[in-house]
């Protein structure tokens, strides 16, 4: 038999059963799953990882938002700030000297996706809350989410490009931003945040376990005291 052309394979391809187990459907053109399991490879980073819902985060958001409101000024979410902040002009003045031309490689459309979000004025520290929520959501649920994989990059990702407002124009899954665009994002956010995200751990809980709006918060001195000392480490380095 001789070497198969591109139809060929194709058909070959899609007489064999999806690559995840227990999935009778046959394989998608040449890849190895079935087309739902692809399009979760696409959206999510992985065929068995499901996107995370509204009801999944809207707990941790209203965590993060009281403990941002009484922190405000304190340097960890700072820094965050300015580093967001950093990030939407860096992209978006790249973005802008391309002007209308087509983005021809993920950087650039990447550089696209992030100048949307400074044109639609999206607040930095909405931007955190949306990806602090997904970290301390799979913190807590690493069945769901497992920590540092593929799929959490892939999450933390689309929590900054599809913020609120950003959303709306793409939808919840935002199938028109490449897997590679929201991986590289995500990346960037994991390794910039890690060192913050660890300093909250411990007064993000209490906050989380607190939920009553009538109860008496964390204190702020509690979290100075939490914080301080991983940032002291992190400025000198």
């Amino acid at each position: 038999m001789g070497r198969l052309n591109a139809r060929q394979k194709r058909e070959f391809n899609e007489a064999i059963e999806c690559s995840v187990d227990a999935c009778p459907k046959m394989r998608n053109g040449l890849g190895l799953y079935c087309s739902k399991h692809h399009g979760l490879v696409t959206f999510n980073g992985s065929p068995l990882q499901h996107a995370l819902t509204s009801p999944d985060l809207d707990t941790y958001k209203r965590s993060l938002i009281r403990l941002i409101q009484h922190n405000r000024n304190h340097p960890a979410l700072q820094g965050c700030l300015t580093l967001i902040s950093k990030w939407l002009e860096d992209f978006s003045q790249r973005a802008a000297a391309r002007g209308d031309a087509p983005p021809t490689k993920w950087q650039h459309e990447l550089d696209k996706e992030v100048w949307r979000l400074k044109q639609q004025n999206t607040s930095p520290w909405l931007i955190f809350v949306e990806v602090a929520a997904v970290h301390f959501f799979s913190m807590d649920n690493p069945d769901r989410l497992a920590p540092v994989t593929r799929q959490y990059k892939y999450a933390l990702g689309r929590a900054m490009l599809l913020a609120k407002g950003h959303r709306a124009r793409y939808g919840c899954l935002g199938a028109r931003i490449r897997g590679k665009v929201v991986c590289n994002m995500g990346e960037a956010c994991s390794t910039a945040f890690r060192r913050v995200f660890e300093a909250m751990a411990e007064p993000f809980k209490a906050y989380h376990a607190n939920t009553s709006s009538r109860s008496e918060p964390l204190r702020p001195s509690d979290i100075e005291r939490a914080i301080s000392k991983p940032i002291r480490r992190t400025s000198k380095e």
